[in-house]
């Protein structure tokens, strides 16, 4: 069975079958909503995190801080600018949860 037209996901059949992974994407997107709206970026080995609707992006190295403890945005602001710009094009306002300011 085909999976309908539309979807975003990433099927993890192959990963049960113990068959070839499709292609990496080259981000990961993920946001939370309720009281507010948090959103998260993975790329690569980094993590981008905002906590709520214009608060600063915190950035996490989790190769070598997986408890994402040491908050590196100033370090990188590069990749900051890329989380930004992610968490900006990739999210769609869900009718029953827009996004709030």
């Amino acid at each position: 069975m085909a999976a309908p037209p539309g979807l975003d996901g990433v099927s993890i059949l192959p990963t049960l079958l113990d068959q070839p992974q499709p292609a990496a994407r080259e981000y990961l997107y993920w946001e939370l909503t309720g009281r507010s709206t948090a959103q998260a970026v993975r790329l690569d080995e980094w993590k981008g995190i905002r906590t709520a609707p214009g608060a600063p992006i915190q950035l996490y190295r989790l190769t070598d801080d997986v408890q994402e403890e040491r908050d590196r945005a100033a370090e990188r602001p590069e990749i900051v600018r890329r989380s930004e710009a992610i968490m900006k094009s990739a999210r769609t306002d869900s009718p029953d949860f827009p996004m709030r300011q």
